[in-house]
């Protein structure tokens, strides 16, 4: 085997006599897992007499460490139709494999995100924007088909409760190619409406075009329901408190005046008279407890 001086300059063997070694040696270097495969395949092509040969393997370099290669082969057939020479070209593909790789693991965190994700086209030349993907929790979260999604306005999931200006405060930040986040009501296709934290980034090509925007979205329905109950229980506390600094001390500034009265009782005094006005009191206070007490969050909420 006569290689050219890429054996050298790509995977550093600088000390082959005149570049030539033997096919053996080109085997062992190799990897284990993809040799059989290589070899045999090799050897097909050889057997059934077919001039082109294709494969992708990791081949080792002089330090040991491994290289992918895409090696394209054609093969000269002599009259009776014995190979006779081969031409191969190999071509280092490990940038592309380890590309291929991060895509292969990205695309694995989004589809097994438990976040709803959702990739639309950029709005360009005020062309309107398409979904072109959605993932699994998104569409659990929806409640519509995928195939329903796919070509649809992202706005799909907008209804009467949606905050204008949340959607205006988006459509701006597309308009800029700016990323942002917004916290809407969206309804599902059933019409049931939900809370979403949405986090939405422009995506951009080689030349810094936007080309699609990506939209990361959490239910966050259980928050806001949580938030609400502990604004009621502020609101109701704030009302306790009023009714204690007002209400309250009317009456009991009377009974306090009313017991102060009849300690100093004397005779000749309408005794009666005190102890009903006490008695209103009494009521009046009793009544205001009451109320304080139904306004009061019970433990279990």
């Amino acid at each position: 085997m006569h290689w050219n001086k890429g054996i050298k300059g790509i995977f550093g063997y600088k000390d082959l006599i005149e570049n030539t070694t033997s096919s053996e040696w080109w085997a062992n270097q190799i990897h284990p897992e993809d040799r059989e495969r290589v070899t045999h395949n090799m050897k097909q092509h050889i057997i059934n007499r077919i001039a082109r040969w294709k494969e992708e393997y990791r081949f080792c370099c002089s330090d040991g460490s491994y290289k992918f290669v895409l090696d394209r082969g054609f093969m000269v057939f002599d009259g009776q139709g014995a190979s006779v020479r081969m031409i191969c070209s190999m071509q280092d593909i490990s940038q592309r494999k380890q590309e291929e790789e991060w895509s292969r693991l990205l695309e694995s965190v989004v589809i097994n995100a438990t976040d709803a994700v959702l990739i639309c086209t950029g709005n360009v030349e005020g062309s309107g924007q398409a979904i072109i993907y959605v993932n699994e929790a998104f569409t659990r979260m929806s409640g519509y088909h995928k195939n329903e999604l796919l070509g649809a306005s992202p706005r799909i999931s907008q209804g009467p409760e949606t905050d204008r200006d949340e959607i205006r405060k988006l459509s701006a930040a597309i308009a800029n190619k700016i990323p942002c986040e917004i916290e809407v009501i969206n309804y599902t296709k059933q019409g049931k409406e939900y809370w979403v934290s949405q986090s939405n980034a422009p995506i951009a090509d080689e030349s810094g075009k936007v080309t699609h925007w990506i939209s990361i979205q959490r239910d966050i329905t259980q928050n806001k329901m949580h938030l609400r109950e502990i604004e009621e229980q502020n609101k109701k506390f704030k009302e306790i408190a009023w009714i204690q600094s007002h209400l309250v001390r009317a009456p009991l500034a009377r009974v306090m005046g009313l017991v102060d009265l009849l300690k100093n009782f004397e005779p000749g005094d309408d005794k009666e008279e005190l102890l009903l006005h006490l008695e209103n009191s009494a009521k009046e206070l009793d009544a205001i407890i009451i109320n304080i007490a139904d306004k009061t969050p019970s433990h279990d909420s």
